[in-house]
C-alpha cells in the first residue's frame, strides 16, 4: 500500500509541474518482462481493469453532467 501511495504522489507532482514523464520514468524498475508477460496473459485481471476503468468513467461524467 505504501508503494501505491507513493506512485500517485509522483504522479500527481508530475501533473502540478506539467512534467511529462518518459517511458522509464514511468516504468521505474519495478515494471519487467516478466511481470508485462504475466499481466497480458491473464485475460481476467486485463478484463475485470477494464470494467473498473469504465465504471469509474461513468461514474465521473454522469457527476460532472448532474452538476451542468
Amino acid at each position: 500500500m505504501k508503494r501505491l501511495v507513493q506512485a500517485y504522489m509522483i504522479e500527481a507532482r508530475w501533473n502540478h509541474y506539467n512534467h511529462t514523464p518518459t517511458i522509464k520514468e514511468y516504468m521505474q524498475e519495478d515494471t519487467t518482462v516478466e511481470v508485462l508477460i504475466w499481466v497480458t496473459n491473464d485475460l481476467k485481471i486485463v478484463a475485470a481493469s477494464i470494467i473498473i476503468c469504465r465504471l469509474m468513467n461513468e461514474i465521473v461524467g454522469d457527476e460532472v453532467h448532474t452538476k451542468h
